[in-house]
């Protein structure tokens, strides 16, 4: 079967379509790094241990972030898969799109060339979860959920970001050579960053704010006879994470 990633563009398509290709591909990407940023704030926001950082009532601001990109997630994925009714533009018939614009001699190869971007049941079963939340609560109010008459079944951050691989191989897949960064530079781990230099991406700089201005991390220093009898009630995991952060080895 023809290695269709080593294959240029105008190679493998019809001449006509190349430049109406190029701009589906470009508005797929621009949707897909909005999407994988999204899930990667949230993802480092979760990760973060606020619990031993910061109280419940300091987090107001990053609970909210979380849900409001977590929502936005959920509609990003819709559009891009979920949508049917109408002249909606999504990225499986993108794809069969580009499937119709291959070279007859390339047709068949492309085809099973296609076969690895299928949505899986898993798959089609997540996106479905997606797109009745989206219904039920996001875009619209069902009445009995809103109610507490029946209950919301969230999709989880492991599943979102499933679904956000699925879509991002799919555009890989039909990019042909062309790769993609689908983080910003500053959030990927694919750059080889310079030595001695203070390379921590915004939301690196402000998680670690939080943690260097902690009453925890300050409490050695300035409370240091309360710090002798506080620093006992943490388990081997807080200690790490304190060790992490603090200047002042437990």
């Amino acid at each position: 079967m023809t290695d269709f990633s080593n294959l240029k563009v105008n190679l493998v398509l019809k001449k006509s379509p190349i430049d109406e290709y190029q701009k589906g591909i470009d508005f797929f990407f621009d949707e897909l790094v909005k999407l994988n940023t999204n899930i990667f704030i949230i993802k480092k926001i979760l990760e973060f241990p606020f619990d031993i950082f910061s109280s419940p009532g300091e987090n107001i601001f990053f609970s909210t972030v979380v849900w409001n990109f977590y929502e936005n997630s959920v509609l990003t994925i819709t559009k891009l898969a979920t949508d049917k009714k109408g002249d909606v533009y999504t990225l499986p018939r993108f794809k069969n799109w580009v499937l119709e614009q291959v070279k007859a001699k390339y047709a068949l190869d492309f085809q099973n060339w296609l076969r690895k971007t299928r949505f899986n049941a898993k798959t089609e079963r997540m996106l479905k979860l997606a797109r009745n939340l989206r219904n039920d609560m996001i875009a619209h109010f069902n009445k009995h959920i809103s109610l507490k008459m029946r209950k919301v079944n969230y999709i989880n951050i492991k599943e979102l970001e499933e679904l956000k691989d699925n879509f991002n191989l799919v555009l890989d897949t039909i990019s042909f050579d062309a790769g993609h960064e689908m983080l910003p530079l500053p959030y990927s781990e694919n750059i080889i960053r310079p030595k001695g230099i203070d390379h921590r991406s915004d939301l690196e700089v402000i998680l670690d704010s939080i943690a260097k201005n902690s009453v925890i991390l300050n409490m050695p220093e300035l409370q240091p006879e309360i710090w002798k009898y506080t620093k006992e009630n943490y388990n081997e995991e807080g200690k790490k994470i304190i060790n992490k952060y603090g200047s002042s080895p437990i």
